[in-house]
């Protein structure tokens, strides 16, 4: 288990005062991946990295949004790893510890020469240790596209350099920003469904497909052949 306190700066917060989709993904990961090096006694921002953790699922329920000045802190744990594959609790307190927002998330080990599925050794998994899972909304793993949708837009992006991390794939936080600038402005979600089937990469097109659900946005992320890559919903 990983604790640190954190202060949201200007550079965090957007048009209506509080902090950033993106700035708030970016936070979280930051966190997860100091506590992940931490546990496995790996650096994973490097190029000699032998395999890479790929998101495949992320839930997110937002019960009060941070804003500027304030102290938060963040917990972060896994549970119920196996070999090739973990889930992740990450809780953000307030100054007052209630727990303003709440997230899991399930990754997946990955080989990083040929992306293949990476088999983590016994004495890593030992060095992460068991946790109990926080007791929050378990939502599953999918986001059910079987529903009947109002085509609201669709918008063509193209993957830059700015946007890959150390993976060499498009940053988990910048799908956040494509997705929710495809909101309507006056639309306050509080719950963020997220997966991710294939990444991106350097100067991929992307054909972001925004539709209308009775209760929800949901952003699709196609590529140039209208393979689907990921897929975003956002709730009230």
């Amino acid at each position: 288990m990983l604790k640190e306190k954190r202060v949201i700066q200007t550079s965090e917060i957007g048009y209506n005062y509080q902090i950033r989709p993106v700035d708030l993904i970016n936070l979280i990961q930051d966190v997860e991946g100091q506590h992940i090096d931490k546990i496995v006694n790996k650096e994973f921002a490097s190029s000699e990295a032998e395999y890479a953790i790929v998101l495949n699922f992320r839930y997110l329920e937002i019960k009060k949004w941070p804003v500027y000045k304030d102290v938060l802190e963040v917990v972060t744990f896994p549970y119920e790893t196996t070999p090739f594959y973990g889930y992740r609790n990450t809780i953000i307190y307030d100054e007052s510890h209630t727990a303003i927002i709440e997230s899991y998330c399930l990754g997946t080990f990955i080989r990083r020469d040929n992306s293949k599925p990476y088999r983590m050794s016994k004495e890593s998994l030992a060095s992460i240790g068991r946790y109990p899972k926080y007791d929050m909304v378990d939502v599953g793993r999918k986001i059910n596209l079987e529903r009947e949708f109002e085509l609201i837009s669709e918008t063509l992006i193209q993957v830059q350099p700015s946007h890959i991390d150390y993976f060499q794939h498009l940053n988990n936080a910048f799908y956040v920003e494509f997705a929710s600038n495809q909101l309507p402005l006056d639309f306050k979600f509080s719950k963020l469904f997220v997966e991710h089937r294939f990444p991106f990469q350097m100067y991929d097109t992307i054909k972001l497909v925004t539709k209308k659900s009775t209760d929800s946005y949901v952003v699709i992320f196609y590529n140039d052949q209208d393979k689907i890559h990921a897929v975003f919903e956002f709730k009230i």
